[in-house]
């Protein structure tokens, strides 16, 4: 199977989905899944962004198991005892800081210590924003 249709089909996307969320036409998207036309350079990075891969596994250059060692699994825990855990590609720490001040329903979080431990999983643990409150970019 085609990596962009298997990539799309795991995150339970339509192809018209897909192009609403990348801004191409849907014809577009079909036509790559068949292999009727070829992705070109930029859309191939837009789409490994956008699914977390790289463009080499969205390509199909890379098999599965190494794209595997690509990602960490990460555990948020909030300020209100909360916790989430998921996997992620690997990301430098202010690509994280900037991915998770976003998340629990949308109020923006800090990430107020960051460590790992033996296992591999980063935790970040995080306290509340004021409503509003705004993110500098360092």
């Amino acid at each position: 199977m085609n990596r962009l249709k298997q990539l799309r089909k795991e995150k339970g996307l339509t192809q018209q989905e897909l192009s609403e969320a990348i801004t191409a036409p849907a014809r577009t998207i079909q036509r790559w899944e068949n292999g009727e036309n070829q992705i070109k350079a930029n859309r191939a990075s837009q789409l490994a962004d956008y699914f977390g891969v790289s463009v080499g596994y969205l390509l199909g250059y890379e098999p599965e198991s190494e794209q595997a060692s690509n990602y960490q699994k990460i555990k948020i825990c909030f300020s209100n005892g909360e916790e989430l855990s998921f996997l992620v590609r690997n990301f430098t720490e202010k690509e994280l800081t900037k991915i998770t001040s976003q998340f629990n329903n949308g109020n923006l979080m800090r990430i107020r210590n960051l460590s790992v431990n033996p296992k591999n999983i980063n935790y970040f643990f995080v306290e509340d924003f004021e409503e509003n409150e705004v993110i500098e970019d360092e």
